[in-house]
């Protein structure tokens, strides 16, 4: 049934990925909860720094970020999960939605805390990921070319769950809220089919860091239900399930939770 939905470019397809993309976003947060409660701090915690009247002019002349050119956007988008075997049309319809962005070593992209307004994918160099914790910051990842970061406040609107860093000069390629959340219509289904991939691997990284700091994975503590009468009302108007029951184990594990970080950083609903 979920490949007849796909081949159909069907709306209750795309709202069941979306949904599952959220399911991700929030079980990450929750991990990253119990990292910061465990980790013990091996970086010092990021900051912004007010950069005086003659380094900003110095800055001017000599920026400080890669000494190379930007490697083009399309082979990049190739490489991510679940865009490999993209069309090439809709893969090209994703490139205008993209704008560069050079980054010197050391320079904050964004920190914990911030509203997200866009995500990032690496074009060259490295960052890292960091996470505040008692007296300073966990290292939790250094992504390099080919990796993404950043959209998890987009798809849930909310606070930044943790900094990132440029480890190395870098060249970006950003993709702002807008443009994240209504990509070209060629091309939407396959993008929210690789923003599900980036967050599962994603939430592999986090597993794989609680386990190295307290032996377990996480279990998400279940505490307030997310309604889900709007995906539910679009199930019955498209009569899929009037089909049966098939996709009802589906449904349950979309009935996540709230975090003990999203009440630290509630989500604002546009």
């Amino acid at each position: 049934m979920g490949p007849a939905l796909r081949e159909a470019s069907s709306s209750v397809y795309e709202a069941l990925v979306r949904q599952a993309a959220q399911s991700l976003v929030r079980r990450i947060r929750a991990t990253s909860v119990v990292i910061a409660k465990h980790a013990e701090q091996d970086v010092g915690a990021p900051m912004r720094k007010e950069l005086s009247a003659l380094v900003k002019m110095w800055r001017t002349l000599v920026p400080g970020g890669p000494s190379t050119e930007c490697p083009p956007l399309a082979p990049l988008l190739r490489r991510q999960p679940g865009l490999e075997n993209a069309p090439s049309p809709a893969l090209l319809a994703l490139v205008p939605s993209f704008t560069r962005q050079a980054v010197a070593e050391g320079e904050v992209v964004f920190l914990e805390g911030e509203q997200g307004d866009a995500m990032y994918l690496i074009a060259s160099g490295s960052v890292d990921v960091v996470r505040h914790v008692r007296g300073g910051a966990k290292r939790l990842v250094t992504l390099t070319a080919g990796g993404q970061f950043g959209c998890n406040a987009l798809v849930e609107l909310g606070a930044r769950t943790a900094s990132c860093v440029a480890a190395t000069p870098c060249w970006l390629y950003r993709i702002d809220a807008a443009r994240f959340r209504a990509p070209p219509p060629q091309a939407g289904l396959l993008w929210w089919e690789s923003v599900l991939h980036n967050l599962g691997d994603q939430l592999r990284r986090s597993d794989d860091n609680l386990r190295a700091i307290v032996g377990h994975a996480p279990e998400p503590k279940v505490e307030e239900p997310v309604e889900t009468d709007a995906l539910r009302a679009l199930l019955d108007a498209s009569g899929f399930r009037n089909e049966g029951d098939v996709f009802s184990s589906e449904l349950e594990a979309m009935e996540v939770v709230f975090t003990e970080d999203q009440r630290r950083n509630p989500i604002r609903r546009d």
